[in-house]
């Protein structure tokens, strides 16, 4: 019992401590819990609401949402990977423009404008990886990586008016590229062994002057130029492209000027210089000659274009001629249709040029805007703008694009007062329309943008009234930017 007792007594002194009746020596600075940071309820708002809209209008919102200068950097990070995750939504997965020298009034250039804005998924995705690596380098290599380094450009018909534009990924690429290699990893090769598989990847003449940019700009080492240019020759030998993809690159983005300025980069730097050169000359020559647009053809041509005679100074033995231009077959073409010439359109059109009184009109023939008589007319024809239903229009989005330019024009030119809050309601109302949104989100969010602005331009009772209207519309999108401007993020 004795011994029971001792034993017991022992082990009762060693639990004391772990029972808090004898402590240690206190921490030395022990850390404070910083309680996280609070985030404004309108902004935490707007972004739960984003979330129920189409994936264009949601990741703009939450891009808006990121720049705050309200939003730490935790939350930027978790804004910007959702943001992300969304753009598998994206009704257009590459930018497109229209093909070169379209007329200005129809749906390939609104369509171009639209495009302009950036909401096709591979210039969004590009610019959340921009906004990214200045947060964290890793997540966004990981974001790069699920993006194919061939990126898939589709071969074009000469009945298509529009072509690609891949501008935004490889600035992206070159400035993503130069932040996460310092000199270290450059000597040791890291950073060519990144840019070789986009390289590598060309397959299209739309990414030509692109990533000859970038090359450009990166500075390579010799080493690398080398590996670089070599794997471009071998690259664009493989290219073997459609009329429609291959004229729009030489005309719009000046491949030809492009090729002129990496030859010339690679025989002064050290790069694969015959390579390069008889690569580009192969492929001129495949691409001229091949079948090809018929209003991608001057007829009987009798000297070379600019951009041929341009490249041309590299092969004074065996220069491109004439006789290289000669299509192999040449394909019809489909016309762009031009707006503003059912019947409906055309006097919408000159009805609102005589309201607006011509340029060439003396001052004095022009009739007062503040007139009763003017503004009876004017109320007039914005009943017949409103009533406008389309009829003999190719499509409904074609409608929304013409109606939309004649609200916007109408704007312009009614003076201030009772008169203009009554167009700008009308016009609020035909935006807020949804249909045309179903087919196209970026040509709708053309004209609403458009929209927003002349809402910004007017004093601040017009504007607050106006601004009041677009948070009461029966629009969630309309709603959503309306409180953009009231939280100043527009």
């Amino acid at each position: 019992m004795l011994r029971f007792a001792i034993t017991a007594l022992a082990l009762t002194s060693l639990l004391l401590p772990l029972n808090g009746q004898e402590k240690g020596p206190p921490e030395k600075n022990p850390a404070a819990t910083k309680p996280p940071a609070r985030r404004p309820v309108d902004l935490e708002n707007l972004i739960n609401d984003a979330r129920s809209l189409p994936a264009e209008f949601a990741i703009d919102i939450f891009l808006r949402v990121a720049a705050a200068n309200s939003v730490d950097k935790k939350w930027k990070q978790e804004i910007l990977a959702e943001a992300f995750t969304l753009t598998a939504g994206v009704q257009n997965e590459i930018r497109l423009e229209g093909k070169p020298r379209t007329p200005v009034d129809t749906r390939v250039n609104y369509r171009s404008y639209a495009f302009d804005l950036n909401l096709d998924a591979l210039s969004l995705r590009s610019k959340i990886i921009s906004q990214m690596v200045l947060i964290d380098k890793d997540q966004a290599l990981r974001m790069l990586s699920q993006i194919p380094a061939r990126v898939r450009l589709p071969a074009l018909s000469c009945s298509d008016q529009m072509v690609y534009n891949v501008d935004d990924f490889y600035k992206t690429l070159g400035s993503l590229s130069t932040t996460v290699h310092n000199e270290r990893k450059i000597q040791q090769g890291e950073r060519v062994q990144f840019l070789l598989p986009y390289i590598e990847g060309i397959t299209s003449p739309a990414q030509i002057g692109p990533v000859i940019r970038m090359i450009a700009a990166l500075r390579l080492t010799e080493k690398e130029l080398f590996m670089v240019s070599q794997a471009f020759a071998n690259a664009l030998k493989q290219i073997s492209a459609d009329d429609r993809s291959f004229t729009a690159a030489l005309i719009q983005d000046r491949t030809a000027r492009s090729l002129f300025e990496l030859i010339q980069l690679v025989k002064k730097e050290g790069g694969a210089y015959n390579e390069v050169a008889n690569a580009a000359r192969a492929y001129f020559a495949k691409h001229l000659n091949g079948a090809r647009c018929e209003d991608n053809l001057t007829p009987k041509a009798t000297k070379l274009p600019p951009q041929i005679e341009e490249i041309n100074y590299f092969y004074p033995n065996s220069p491109l001629s004439i006789d290289d231009l000669q299509p192999s077959k040449v394909e019809k073409a489909v016309p762009i249709a031009e707006y503003f010439e059912s019947k409906d359109g055309i006097k919408l059109s000159v009805e609102l040029k005589e309201l607006n009184g011509y340029e060439d009109d003396e001052p004095s023939a022009k009739e007062s805007k503040t007139s009763s008589a003017w503004q009876e007319r004017m109320l007039i024809y914005l009943r017949q703008l409103e009533n406008w239903n389309g009829e003999g229009e190719a499509s409904e989005i074609d409608h929304f694009h013409q109606k939309s330019v004649l609200y916007f024009a109408l704007t312009r030119i009614v003076p201030p007062g009772d008169l203009r809050e009554r167009v700008m309601t009308s016009y609020i109302s035909f935006i807020s329309d949804t249909n045309a949104i179903k087919e196209s989100r970026i040509e709708w969010l053309l004209h609403e943008r458009e929209l927003l602005g002349l809402l910004q331009e007017r004093k601040d009772d017009e504007s607050s009234k106006l601004l009041e209207s677009l948070m009461y519309s029966k629009n969630p999108i309309l709603q959503a930017h309306a409180r953009l401007i009231k939280a100043n993020l527009n």
